[in-house]
């Protein structure tokens, strides 16, 4: 507790901003807390942000905050995300880091508070809780996890229809890669929860699903056989052929690159 008193003292003597000159301490003192906890475990990032990246690598941020009124999500520049992520993951001090985050924060979220507010150096370590989003054919896809299981690597996505109800089928090219651009191909694909597996890659093999508008569809994708060494995915791309209602079917390829999930 000594240690956040500290820092808050530090970030609002340095860095308050006006619209916390009146009975917003609260406020700025769970924003400075939630901060100082994401520079401290960058990999527990998820249980403080709800952090969804763009297609054009622009991001959205909200943050879990109890009890102070912060409606909705910040938005940030692809430059302005890419200095957070750069400041989290490569800070050898956590102090520095609360430092550096805290204004950018304070005036980025300071138009969400409501009015009931106012009544020896680590190694690199990767900023956890992030879901990649990318969206096409009427169909937004997010890329929420990648986990390792023995020798294999299972990737979790979220499929979701945003027009209308349509139908899909996930190809057996889609893929990952890893550090060194060495190339994956599922084994099985799992829609919900019927699962495909696959015995060999020349017929190019699909799986078909029915999609409900509004719905989300978990989508898991299977690759066996991933060396230890692999452990960091610069690409996955999901691969699909959507048909929506009265409209003809269209080939979309749903890419996420330099995602840097971390395996376990």
């Amino acid at each position: 507790m000594r240690r956040l008193n500290i820092l808050y003292v530090t970030v609002f003597s340095l860095f308050a901003l006006p619209v916390f000159a009146a009975n917003n301490a609260e406020a700025l003192s769970q924003i400075t807390d939630n901060i100082m906890k994401v520079c401290d475990k960058p990999e527990n990032a998820g249980n403080y942000w709800d952090i969804r990246v763009k297609g054009n690598g622009e991001a959205e941020i909200k943050l879990k905050l109890a009890g102070i009124g912060v409606t909705g999500e910040a938005a940030f520049s692809k430059s302005e995300w890419d200095d957070i992520q750069r400041t989290v993951e490569d800070n050898k001090d956590y102090r520095d880091c609360v430092k550096a985050l805290s204004p950018i924060f304070i005036k980025k979220f300071s138009a969400l508070i409501s009015e009931k507010v106012t009544d020896e150096a680590p190694k690199r370590r990767i900023l956890g809780g992030i879901k990649w989003q990318e969206s096409g054919g009427g169909l937004k896809v997010t890329l929420s996890s990648c986990h390792r299981q023995s020798s294999s690597v299972i990737c979790e996505f979220s499929a979701d229809p945003t027009e209308s109800d349509l139908s899909i089928d996930l190809s057996e090219n889609s893929a990952i890669y890893d550090q060194s651009g060495n190339k994956f191909v599922p084994s099985e694909i799992t829609v919900a929860n019927l699962k495909t597996a696959f015995r060999d890659h020349y017929f190019n093999e699909t799986v078909h699903a029915e999609l409900v508008r509004g719905i989300d569809i978990t989508v898991k994708l299977k690759f066996n056989n991933v060396s230890k060494e692999f452990t960091m995915i610069s690409k996955a791309i999901l691969i699909a052929t959507i048909k929506q209602k009265r409209a003809s079917k269209e080939n979309h390829t749903f890419t996420f690159r330099d995602i840097n999930i971390a395996l376990d």
